[in-house]
């Protein structure tokens, strides 16, 4: 630590509280010849700001003299290690006095009333030179977005592309979907990037948010894989053949339970062979059924008829 590099930077101005703090961060980690080689995540946490803005402070820094970088790089480990940085305090270009405030002057100052002429004149309106100066002081520019890092906020310009955007827009329905796994199948598992990208892959496939849902919907509800511990969301949505195959079954399950429960036949006729014979528009007749079974006992033997059945001489049914 150099006491004096820490006491010469205070009286230095650098136009900016961060990048003055990045400096003082400098300074107290500088030997006496002024070098020095933290990383920028250690500036970045001492000066409770983003690795960013460390990063563009300091080339500021070095474009205005304050410092020159010497960096390292290991090409036999193709490696980069911390930049080594000497500072340049006395070498540095320092805000003009046009850029500062102006400092208060006997000019500036409002007369007293032993400096007022006897008369009138102390009422008179004040002249241009006692009017307020203005302060020529840089103006910043409105924030458009906030980056917290440490707890700390601080104030970037960046803008959205429309690449990025649908980046935020995949990874929130990605989160979505996991997080309703998570709903459906009361699991308490960690969302891994196998996970998600499985999630991911599913999406780029051209499967909905909607099927992808039902699918997970069946795996974990299904009680043939609760019990065999196969109601994963890999079950579910591992690959396109799996979760086609369980949006299959899911579907083919909704069939069978749009049927009514302990469904009775809609025909009271013993002769019916199913629910709906007796109830069609066209019913058959009596001479129609014993029609059919007197040709049904042409190509079969007696024996293959049912036991309630028996045809007399006339071939007409008996009950």
């Amino acid at each position: 630590m150099s006491f004096k590099l820490v006491a010469q930077v205070f009286d230095i101005k650098v136009g900016n509280p961060l990048r003055k703090m990045v400096l003082i961060k400098l300074a107290d980690q500088a030997n006496d010849d002024g070098a020095c080689w933290p990383s920028y995540e250690s500036i970045a946490k001492s000066c409770e700001i983003v690795r960013r803005s460390v990063i563009t402070h300091i080339k500021w820094l070095e474009v205005n003299n304050f410092l020159w970088i010497e960096r390292r790089y290991n090409p036999e480990a193709q490696k980069n290690y911390s930049n080594i940085y000497h500072l340049t305090l006395d070498k540095g270009v320092i805000p003009s006095a046009a850029d500062a405030p102006p400092t208060p002057s006997a000019v500036d100052a409002p007369p007293s009333a032993a400096d007022a002429p006897l008369g009138s004149a102390a009422d008179a309106p004040p002249s241009a030179a006692d009017a307020p100066k203005p302060i020529n002081e840089p103006i910043t520019k409105p924030i458009k977005e906030t980056i917290r890092d440490l707890g700390v906020a601080e104030t970037v310009e960046k803008t959205l592309t429309a690449k990025e955007i649908k980046k935020i827009e995949r990874t929130e329905t990605i989160n979505l979907l996991f997080s309703k796994w998570l709903e459906l199948s009361g699991q308490r598992i960690t969302a891994s990037d196998k996970r998600l990208k499985h999630i991911n892959a599913r999406l780029n496939d051209g499967f909905t948010v909607e099927q992808i849902t039902e699918a997970m919907t069946f795996v974990a509800t299904d009680d043939w894989h609760i019990s065999e511990g196969h109601n994963t969301i890999e079950i579910a949505i591992r690959s396109t053949e799996q979760i086609e195959a369980k949006l299959i079954k899911a579907a083919a399950v909704k069939v069978k339970q749009s049927k009514p429960a302990n469904s009775k036949r809609t025909t009271s006729d013993p002769l019916a062979v199913n629910d709906t014979w007796g109830v069609s528009s066209t019913p058959m007749t009596d001479e129609q059924k014993a029609g059919w079974f007197r040709d049904t006992a042409a190509t079969n033997d007696d024996d293959d008829l049912p036991a309630m059945f028996t045809a007399n001489s006339q071939g007409v049914i008996d009950l």
